[in-house]
């Protein structure tokens, strides 16, 4: 266990897996197995993280688990800035998604993606398009290694 990391239980469902971190209330996350549900918990523990990390978190062992519970040390996903920066400039447009897209010209799912913290496979070409659109200026760099 690492100081990023936030302990997770996860336990079996009826119809599928759920989970969630004792030290984080309304965290949770569900999935068909546990690989989904740790995904998600990742991705959960990242959105919570976003601001900083909460001094409240522990880093203690659940010592009353129910049958069927597991515990997992959880990393938060990596978030994309580029997806942060893109849901940043279409929120000061003041406009939904739905009503925004066919304004620009990119299709609504299309755009949903593009501000996914998660999705790293933004495109140049989606990236003008969205810019333009926008009327904003595309840059890019590149900075060296830290």
């Amino acid at each position: 266990m690492s100081p990023n990391q936030v302990l997770a239980v996860v336990s079996r469902t009826a119809t599928g897996f759920s989970g969630g971190f004792p030290d984080v209330p309304g965290a949770i996350a569900t999935g068909k197995d546990e690989a989904e549900v740790l995904r998600h918990l990742s991705e959960v523990l990242a959105l919570q993280l976003l601001d900083g990390e909460p001094s409240s978190f522990t880093t203690t062992e659940v010592d009353d688990l129910e049958e069927g519970e597991t515990t997992y040390w959880i990393k938060p996903a990596p978030i994309n800035p580029v997806s942060l920066e893109i849901a940043e400039a279409i929120a000061r447009t003041g406009k939904s998604l739905r009503k925004l897209a066919p304004e620009i010209g990119i299709n609504y799912a299309v755009l949903s993606r593009l501000q996914d913290p998660f999705y790293w496979g933004h495109s140049l070409a989606s990236l003008r398009q969205l810019a333009d659109g926008l009327g904003l200026n595309l840059q890019i760099s590149l900075k060296p290694a830290v």
